[in-house]
């Protein structure tokens, strides 16, 4: 399993997406308690659910992982484990996964802050929400906290394409 690690606007969504439509690589729909964003669609980018809901399937050992981000839960069901997915996670959904018997080749998407900062504006983020983010991610996807076993990925410059192309051929000869 592909997992792609990276700060808010990193582009960890465009690149999967990529992975998706060029090499037919399936995204792991996680859970979420946060509202969908415009053009988010339920069982496509996330299955949406209300916070009273996600803990009740959390009691229930309904998930393999879960963290709280930004104050919304995030998690993968059980069932929706597949080694020939991708998967979007934060550094601590990535500990849970190595702990696991699951094949996971781990990629984090190093984005400027300042790169970061104009794709939310440009998605219309709210300018609040943007800076307290930014603030939140310094600490939370620092590169410190990363193992060895995580290939660095810088997306500042190059195209999500070319990103994808890098991930997927490392990916591959990791397989092997």
């Amino acid at each position: 399993m592909i997992i792609l690690i990276g700060p808010s606007a990193s582009g960890k969504t465009a690149v999967g997406r990529m992975l998706e439509r060029k090499y037919n690589i399936k995204k792991v729909v996680t859970y979420t308690t946060r509202p969908p964003r415009i053009g988010e669609v339920e069982g496509l980018d996330y299955h949406f659910l209300s916070k009273q809901e996600f803990l009740t399937r959390k009691d229930k050992n309904f998930f393999f992982e879960t963290v709280n981000y930004n104050d919304n839960y995030y998690g993968t069901s059980l069932e929706s484990l597949d080694d020939s997915h991708y998967i979007i996670l934060d550094i601590n959904g990535y500990n849970s996964y190595k702990k696991s018997d699951l094949k996971v080749v781990p990629y984090f998407l190093y984005t400027s802050k300042e790169t970061r900062r104009e794709r939310m504006i440009k998605r219309l983020d709210n300018p609040i929400c943007i800076e307290e983010r930014l603030s939140i991610d310094d600490t939370k996807f620092d590169v410190k906290l990363l193992d060895e076993n995580v290939t660095i990925i810088d997306a500042n410059y190059a195209s999500v394409e070319e990103i994808s192309d890098e991930i997927f051929k490392d990916y591959q000869s990791k397989l092997r």
